[in-house]
């Protein structure tokens, strides 16, 4: 038991080790200059960077890791942006935040079927999350009496 705690601790401090970094490292790195040379100071971990790679068709999966940071800090328009481009691009963990979006409507009205064909897309793709959340929608219970 105290070793699963100290475990803890050490990937808790380690986790915000790099959060400190990644925040220090920006905000001392000075501005970013692009010349002929390059990009100097790129501003890599940013949301304005991750955004830019989603409008430039050229994120990565751990790009996709930011849309889970702006639907936490209330950023949802950018949060549907990030999880709808990962969802088009074949990133499964995507797809039951997408669900979250449609279900809670911060960007946009409520909208519980679609909700549901997330889950449903989801849980087609093996995601047990997805499974669970379309299984417990009112849409499916009625699929399984029809």
């Amino acid at each position: 038991m105290m070793f699963r705690r100290a475990n803890a601790l050490i990937l808790r401090a380690t986790l915000l080790g790099f959060v400190l970094a990644a925040s220090a490292s920006e905000a001392f790195a000075g501005d970013t200059v692009v010349d002929d040379h390059g990009v100097l100071n790129p501003q890599e971990f940013s949301m304005d960077a991750v955004m830019r790679r989603i409008e430039e068709k050229r994120a990565t999966n751990f790009d996709c890791i930011a849309g889970y940071e702006a639907a936490k800090a209330g950023m949802h328009v950018y949060a549907e942006r990030i999880f709808a481009y990962c969802a088009e691009k074949g990133v499964t963990g995507a797809l039951p935040w997408m669900a979250w979006i449609e279900e809670n409507g911060y960007t946009h009205p409520s909208n519980p079927a679609a909700a549901a064909e997330w889950d449903r897309r989801s849980a087609e793709l093996g995601s047990s999350v997805g499974e669970a959340q379309f299984r417990s929608r009112p849409v499916a219970r009625t699929r399984r009496r029809a």
